[in-house]
């Protein structure tokens, strides 16, 4: 379980560290290009006061000022926060020196008095006749700066917005559970950032201001000590403590070349909160899944009309409780394993109900969600006289979230390797919606269409990405995926990777690794993708895996890693070399590796063997 929530946070570390670091990109470009106006640097009032307005609109939570090198205020926009300062008050200020020597300013600045506060940004102007990129820079003319409200941060950076995608079933941030050690509460989560002074802003919470507003010695020795220690450059990475009798997960991060680190909390109760629900949550959850899989395969085979009509049918009746369905036997396609999964369903849910205890209802139903799974799996791969193709699947759990496809449509064979992030039941109910659709989806194409391979895949990936984003986008989920298209007549393979792990490719004289052509499935919709196309040639091996490979973990954490595949595939016997043979000869390394280390991540093979001439 504590495995779960690591990579839960992991996920959520990822969307928000990289939401601030594209915040504080575009902060620094918005002051490059003031800085290097005409208008700034020629102290033009009027114009700059239009500039700055314009800024104001498009950015309105910030507060624009220029001010010459003395510290006079030339042009702002907003309200004075501070008040009406002296010059050479402003001048004294350290963020104001840092930004007159030409260092990057990006930090709290505070009244005491006032007790208030905001994080400012500012860099320096320099004369229209000076070039500071030469070696000797010229003396700065002034600083160009916005005062950002610690209130206003989570709205300017766009972390309430993702916070709120992150955590749906909380509806605004007021009723969100942050927990906050000020007040001795530590249920729910955090999301904070520490300067390398120690002080914190708090990107999705307004309640916590006054902490902001601490020094970093007051906040060193107060309640916040404890998280704030982890960001000290020892902790990157997954932590478990505890504060005060309060079991604790961080993720912590810095953020590159900053001078930030992003610190994500929750507590035990809070992160297992979603594995100890009811037995009538499991079914439900069964029968909504159910209800979104119909939907989405009704979007995308419209012609499909009468089956889902007959799926919608039968899910009405298992919500009042008839569980005896009797659908007639469906079409031989994805529609017709529907119908069939759906007859299936309703017998096993008709016998989970009559079990006595909750254990045994949620082991059979485990049991269900496993073999609808392996039905997902082809048995049969296809075959060529040109090439030999073999897979291997072993799910870390009951049930895995990794998935490999083959498929011959008029000349092309088509081989996928897939991978949801996380594991379990429901990393498995969203890969039976991406896999029918991914599925569907290149046969559609290839029949319907003339378009080359290239254009086929990546309408493919830009199709089920924007379906899996925009309808499915709220789960957090996201799915890398490798799809090759292999034409026998022209001895070419045209590839797309999804920000999965590289393929290998074994030449006969050396061993390449095939490059990633766009980003995970699922993640933002409008993605784009690319694909690449080369030339297979007699006695070449395409060797594709998931990322269980690279972590399959031994007794002591240790990872299998890629060099010991990557030696497996240089000194094999070109002679009795076949796609079989070099599965069988991983998984058994693989196997020696690991031992009896239970497994960590889903493991999933996929190798391609052009037959060698003869």
């Amino acid at each position: 379980m504590i495995l779960n929530v690591q990579k839960k946070l992991a996920a959520e570390s990822d969307f928000l560290t990289l939401s601030i670091e594209e915040w504080q990109d575009e902060i620094s470009n918005t002051l490059t290009l003031l800085t290097n106006t005409y208008t700034v640097r020629t102290g033009d009032v009027k114009a700059a006061k239009h500039l700055l307005n314009a800024a104001a609109h498009a950015y309105p939570y910030r507060e624009w000022r220029v001010r010459d090198s003395s510290g006079k205020l030339l042009v702002m926009t907003g309200k004075q926060l501070f008040g009406n300062l002296q010059p050479e008050e402003i001048r004294s200020r350290p963020y104001f020196q840092k930004a007159l020597k030409g260092q990057p300013v990006f930090e709290v600045v505070r009244s005491n008095m006032l007790r208030t506060g905001c994080l400012t940004a500012a860099a320096p102007y320099y004369p229209i006749k000076s070039n500071p990129t030469k070696n000797i820079k010229p003396t700065p003319s002034g600083v160009v700066s916005f005062c950002l409200r610690l209130s206003d941060v989570g709205a300017d950076s766009g972390i309430n917005r993702l916070e709120a995608t992150i955590h749906p079933t909380e509806e605004d941030n007021s009723k969100r559970e942050f927990f906050n050690p000020s007040q001795n509460d530590y249920t729910g989560h955090a999301f904070f950032l520490v300067d390398s002074s120690g002080h914190l802003v708090f990107p999705a919470s307004k309640g916590l201001d006054y902490v902001s507003m601490q020094t970093g010695r007051e906040v060193n020795q107060g309640p916040w000590a404890p998280l704030v220690m982890l960001a000290d450059g020892k902790h990157k990475g997954f932590n478990q403590i505890t504060v005060r009798g309060h079991e604790l997960f961080a993720l912590v991060r810095e953020i590159p070349d900053r001078k930030w680190t992003s610190v994500i909390v929750i507590d035990k109760n809070t992160a297992f909160r979603g594995l100890y629900t009811s037995l009538r949550n499991l079914v439900l959850l069964q029968v909504f899944t159910l209800i979104f899989i119909t939907w989405a395969t009704f979007r995308v085979c419209k012609n499909l009309a009468k089956p889902l009509h007959l799926a919608g049918r039968a899910l009405r009746q298992i919500r009042r409780g008839v569980f005896t369905l009797n659908l007639p036997p469906g079409p031989a396609n994805e529609m017709g394993e529907l119908l069939d999964d759906i007859n299936e369903t309703g017998k096993h849910l008709k016998e989970l109900i009559s079990k006595e205890t909750e254990s045994a209802l949620v082991a059979q139903q485990i049991q269900t969600a496993r073999r609808i799974h392996q039905d997902f799996l082809i048995k049969k791969l296809p075959t060529s006289e040109h090439y030999d193709l073999s897979v291997f699947t072993a799910p870390a759990l009951e049930v895995g979230a990794d998935w490999y496809d083959a498929l011959e449509i008029q000349g092309t064979t088509f081989v996928v390797i897939a991978d949801v992030c996380d594991k379990g039941v429901g990393s498995a109910l969203y890969m039976s919606v991406f896999r029918s659709l991914l599925r569907y989806s290149l046969q559609r194409f290839s029949l319907e269409t003339n378009n080359k391979p290239s254009d086929l895949l990546t309408a493919v990936a830009m199709l089920v990405n924007d379906y899996m984003a925009e309808n499915h986008g709220q789960s957090a989920m996201f799915a890398t995926v490798f799809i090759g298209a292999y034409e026998d007549q022209t001895q070419t393979m045209t590839y797309l990777t999804a920000g999965h792990e590289r393929p290998f490719l074994l030449r006969p004289n050396h061993l390449e690794q095939l490059e990633v052509t766009g980003p995970a499935i699922g993640i933002f919709k409008g993605s784009s993708f690319k694909t690449n196309t080369l030339k297979l040639q007699p006695g070449d091996l395409l060797f594709a895996y998931t990322d269980g490979l690279p972590d399959a973990r031994n007794g002591k954490g240790d990872g299998w890693g890629l060099e010991p595949l990557k030696k497996l595939l240089l000194n094999a016997d070109r002679s009795t070399l076949t796609a079989q043979t070099m599965t069988e000869t991983v998984v058994e390394q693989i196997a020696l590796h690991v031992g009896g280390t239970e497994a960590f991540d889903d493991l999933t093979l996929l190798a391609l063997h052009i037959q060698p001439t003869p």
